[in-house]
């Protein structure tokens, strides 16, 4: 399995704790973990640790103009956001023709195997699932949208 997430210094134990749940749970442990680095400390701190199957991916590899130019208008956490698809883009280009990668947030935990979840994608090419907000806090879908992007997932091929 594959999976990628990002995050900065503030985010490093949440991070490392889903790597560990990940590890623990991805069934015969085969998977890779790609991680953008928002900053140097999160980049040498991966980098020291050494994790088996955790891949830090520095910053300037997702690099842009545009996301350059976008940077000083958006908090860190608008920004995190915005990097999410460029980091998709750069992991899925480099895995061969029809491999899922998943998306996940930093601060998710996996007590189970995902692939279970993502059993619900079969030969799909794009997996995304509703907030599905119970009827009392249905209020909740007009700030967070019709759909959580914590865990997203893609298969490389033409739709995905």
């Amino acid at each position: 399995m594959i999976f990628c997430t990002l995050f900065n210094w503030l985010y490093l134990p949440q991070g490392i704790a889903l790597y560990h749940s990940i590890a623990r749970t991805v069934r015969g442990g085969e998977f890779t973990l790609f991680v953008l680095c928002m900053d140097d400390f999160t980049l040498n701190a991966l980098r020291a640790l050494s994790l088996p199957n955790l891949r830090p991916v520095p910053f300037a590899e997702i690099e842009t103009d545009a996301l350059r130019a976008v940077r000083e208008n958006r908090t860190i956490g608008e920004f995190c956001w915005t990097c999410t698809t460029p980091l998709l883009r750069h992991v899925i280009a480099q895995q061969p023709a029809d491999a899922v990668v998943s998306y996940v947030d930093a601060d998710l935990r996996f007590f189970s195997d995902p692939s279970i979840v993502l059993a619900e994608m079969a030969n799909g090419s794009i997996y995304v699932h509703e907030h599905d907000f119970a009827p009392e806090h249905a209020e909740l879908q007009m700030v967070a949208g019709r759909f959580n992007v914590g865990l997203v997932a893609f298969r490389n091929n033409q739709e995905g």
